[in-house]
Formats: C-alpha cells, sequence, structure tokens
C-alpha cells in the first residue's frame, strides 16, 4: 500500500540522517569524510618528509663541518710530518758524516778518540809540554807566531821541527796546510 500518504510522508528519524543522499543517489557525507580522512594522512606525510629534511639538512652540515676540521687538521699533520722528515734528514746526514773515515767530512771535533790524539800532536808538533793541564796549553799554543821568514817550522836544539802555524790566518793558506799534512801524516804512523 503505498498510496499518497506514506510516500510524501517525512518521518522523524530523517532528522537524524541529514543529506545522506543527494538528489543522484551519491552518499556526500562519506565521500566528505573519507576525503578529509585522506587529507589529513597526506598532510601528516608531508610534515615528517619536511621533518625528515630538515633532519638530512642538518647532519649533512654536522658532516661537512667534521670534514672541514678534519681537512685542517691533516694539512696540519702533513705540515709536521714534513718537519719531522727534514729533521730526521738532517740527522741522517750528520749520521753518515760521523761514520765516513776521518779524511772526508768530519772533523776533529766530533770524534773524542781522534781529539785525543791530534790535541797532543798540536802541542808536540809546537814543542808545548804535554804533561801540563789543557788551559795552559791552549794559552802556550796561542802564543805562537808565525816565523818572520815565513817558514812553516825552525829547528829546536834538539833537532826536531818546532812548528809555527798562523792561527789568525786561514786553514787552507800554505803556511797552515803544512802543518795540517805534518799533524795528519803523525796521527797516521
Amino acid at each position: 500500500m503505498n498510496g499518497p500518504s506514506q510516500m510524501g510522508h517525512h518521518h522523524d528519524n530523517d532528522d537524524y540522517y541529514p543529506a545522506i543522499h543527494s538528489q543522484s543517489g551519491s552518499y556526500q557525507q562519506g565521500t566528505d569524510y573519507e576525503h578529509e580522512t585522506q587529507s589529513q594522512g597526506l598532510h601528516a606525510t608531508v610534515a615528517q618528509l619536511i621533518a625528515n629534511v630538515r633532519r638530512l639538512s642538518d647532519a649533512n652540515g654536522n658532516l661537512e663541518t667534521e670534514l672541514t676540521g678534519l681537512k685542517e687538521t691533516n694539512l696540519c699533520l702533513a705540515a709536521q710530518l714534513d718537519t719531522v722528515e727534514k729533521t730526521l734528514g738532517e740527522l741522517h746526514e750528520k749520521f753518515i758524516d760521523t761514520q765516513k773515515p776521518m779524511g772526508l767530512k768530519t772533523t776533529a771535533n766530533s770524534h773524542i778518540i781522534l781529539k785525543s790524539i791530534i790535541q797532543p800532536l798540536f802541542c808536540q808538533l809546537c814543542g808545548i809540554d804535554c804533561d801540563t793541564n789543557k788551559k795552559t796549553q791552549i794559552a802556550a799554543l796561542a802564543a805562537i807566531k808565525p816565523l818572520d821568514n815565513q817558514q812553516p817550522f825552525e829547528l829546536s836544539s834538539e833537532g826536531t821541527w818546532l812548528w809555527h802555524p798562523d792561527w789568525l790566518g786561514t786553514v787552507d793558506s800554505d803556511l797552515n796546510a803544512k802543518f795540517i799534512r805534518e799533524i795528519a801524516d803523525c796521527s797516521v804512523t
């Protein structure tokens, strides 16, 4: 019985479900709810992505700062290594020089044994008593002057040569070269 009385009748329950049906018959309110739920999910995802990008950006900035610090440290270490290598090279050269035979690049001052041979020879060749103390020997050596005739030595009353090097002259002057050669010859024999 579908009479006119029921067809146009408005139920009390219609206010409880407002606008569920549109004229086309689709569920508009349900669609709006789903759209709102999807929109909220999309906003949450975008917010999460932005937070992740910020964290990655901060981490990248921290890594760049750390990398700059490491580069500076590396440069400092490289400079220190260069200094150490240079110093080791110099020490190596000095060590090699001490290992060379006496006639090459060594000096009497760097060899205690050689000093103990050469220093008394200076005194003997110049006619100075070797039994005196070192200070007296040095003073006596310093008092020796070159001969007026420019000869490297004179003959003593005992028949030995008394050398007269020129302490203020150059090492390679003729007079001093002869004295040095005599020292070398005496130290080898």
